[in-house]
This record gives structure tokens, sequence and C-alpha cells, in this order.
């Protein structure tokens, strides 16, 4: 409807009536005006670069929150939580999970009480005196006894039911159970005072299995009595072999 203006018109295409029978004789010039269909673009780019930022900035979200997720199952695995792994795995299906902590199992728990190994042991024992905190040493008294007497399926209900009561009583942020081999045992407690950790200890100083009467010997130290992790081994040694030689079914920490 507005008087044609050559300036401001793009895109030019001029007809013959003769195309056009319901219009009257004459040449007809269609064209854009350039300031309507500059707006347009203008506004076509705009919501164009709208819906790439807004698009842009999901596809970081999604990334952002893969790799996140990523993360959580790499610690989760790493510090034997594999449950965190089953609620929601992105990465590893459950059966992977189960494959890992079947591998987690084999490498550092022990087979017979489920019990951390000894390699579990010497990395935690050596982080213990930045971290602060107790290693209890102990071995179930007479336990050779025990064996020959009444042979060794006993002697392995024994040793799961000491690991079984230390893991009822000690919170798993604040301590855990070591076995070595036969029936030597170790505690790692780094989260309470020594009064909460005696009071865990003496329950397996008499404990029973059946109508069995059975006791350990415990030694305690602590990480600020000793410079080095070796000479914090050694106290520990030493005090447990003197709960043995004053009478067995004690614990000293002094």
């Amino acid at each position: 409807g507005d008087e044609f203006n050559a300036k401001n018109a793009i895109f030019t295409v001029s007809e013959a009536m003769e195309h056009f029978a319901y219009l009257p004789t004459g040449l007809y010039v269609f064209a854009y005006k350039k300031d309507v269909y500059l707006r347009v673009c203008t506004l076509i780019i705009f919501f164009a670069a709208l819906v790439a930022v807004i698009s842009g900035v999901s596809c970081l979200y999604l990334v952002r929150r893969v790799i996140n997720r990523g993360i959580v199952e790499k610690e989760a695995i790493i510090n034997n939580h594999f449950e965190r792994v089953l609620d929601g795995g992105l990465f590893f299906s459950a059966a992977d999970v189960k494959k890992l902590y079947s591998l987690y199992n084999s490498a550092f728990l022990d087979d017979l009480t489920k019990a951390m190994g000894r390699k579990s042991f010497d990395e935690d024992l050596k982080a213990l005196p930045e971290k602060g905190g107790y290693l209890c040493l102990f071995d179930v008294d007479k336990f050779k006894n025990i064996n020959d007497t009444f042979g060794h399926l006993l002697g392995d209900e024994v040793l799961m039911k000491v690991v079984k009561i230390l893991k009822s009583q000690i919170p798993v942020d604040k301590g855990k159970v070591y076995r070595f081999g036969g029936d030597e045992f170790a505690v790692i407690y780094t989260g309470g005072t020594l009064e909460e950790l005696l009071s865990i200890l003496k329950e397996i100083v008499h404990f029973q299995v059946g109508s069995i009467n059975l006791s350990t010997s415990i030694g305690v130290a602590h990480s600020n009595e000793c410079t080095t992790v070796e000479r914090l081994k050694m106290l520990a040694d030493e005090r447990l072999y003197k709960s043995k030689k004053n009478g067995r079914a004690q614990i000293s920490w002094q």
C-alpha cells in the first residue's frame, strides 16, 4: 500500500500483465522493502543466536553433569561405596559394579573374615600420623589350642566372630578392622576418644562362640606417642605382649 521507492527495494522482479489476467494492463514491479526485510532478518538472527546460546548452555550443563557423575562414581568405587553406583550408575552397569566389587574384595578384604587385608592396613597406617588416632594390635588367646582341640572349622568361626563384633561396634567413618593372617588382627581408630575405643575393645576381651568362652589380648598406641609408623607398630606390639605376659584377656594402652 505504500508508494514504491526503488531505493528502498530489494529482490526486485518485474512482470508484464499478460501473466495476470485479473490485473489492469501495465508493468508491475514486485520487491521487498529493504528496511522491513532487514528488521525481519535481524529478528531471525537474534532468535537463532538465542536458541544457539540456550542449546550451548544446556549442552555444557549436561556435559558437566556427566563429568561430575563420572567423578562421583570413580570416588565411590575407590572408597568402597559400591551401593552409590548401584543406586544410579551412569558409566557402570550393575553387572560391572558387581565385578568391580568382587575384584575389590579379592584385593583388599580377607576372604574368611571380611576384615581389611594387609595391603589396606599398610596404606591406612601410613596415613595415620597425619590423621591422628590409635593403632590396636590383638590376637585370640591360645588360638592354637582352640584349633587343636575343636578343629579348624570352629577356629574359623572364632576369627569371624571377633571381626563381626568389632564391625558392629566401630562406626565405618571412625575405624577399620584388619587381619594379617592366622589370629593376628589390628584396628585403626581415628574418630573418637580413648575411652570410646576401650569401650569397643572390651567387647572382644571376653566373648563366646557357642558355649565356648574365649578372650583376646590387646595392645593400643596413639600416633602422638611415636615419630614414625614403624615405632608406632612396635609400641602397640610391645603392649600386646604386655597384656599376654600379665595374664591375657586384657587391654594395655600405657
